[in-house]
């Protein structure tokens, strides 16, 4: 069955809400130092990157995208741009707790 809001099926769903939780545990484990790495590369791909051109991609946002797993959501602009800004948060509230 498919979510119809984000058109995922849901074993990619679940994937990916697995890796996001795996990717929240390790974010806590961080310096500030690698912190502030990681929230530069997700500024990056959302300066860098239109979610609705995405045929228009550098090589080195490329690798951003997978590195944070979310080059499975390429096909879907909402969907992608979604779980970009659910890490983002996520990792500029760990850096302002620091």
């Amino acid at each position: 069955m498919q979510n119809h809001i984000n058109n995922i099926p849901e074993d990619i769903q679940s994937t990916y809400f697995e890796n996001y939780d795996v990717f929240i545990d390790e974010m806590k484990s961080l310096s500030k130092t690698d912190l502030q790495v990681t929230l530069n590369e997700l500024n990056k791909i959302c300066l860098d990157f239109d979610p609705y051109q995405p045929h228009e991609i550098s090589d080195d946002v490329k690798v951003l995208i997978a590195k944070f797993k979310l080059d499975e959501m390429l096909g879907n602009p909402f969907t992608f741009t979604n779980n970009l800004l659910k890490i983002l948060t996520a990792v500029e509230t760990e850096f302002k707790l620091r």
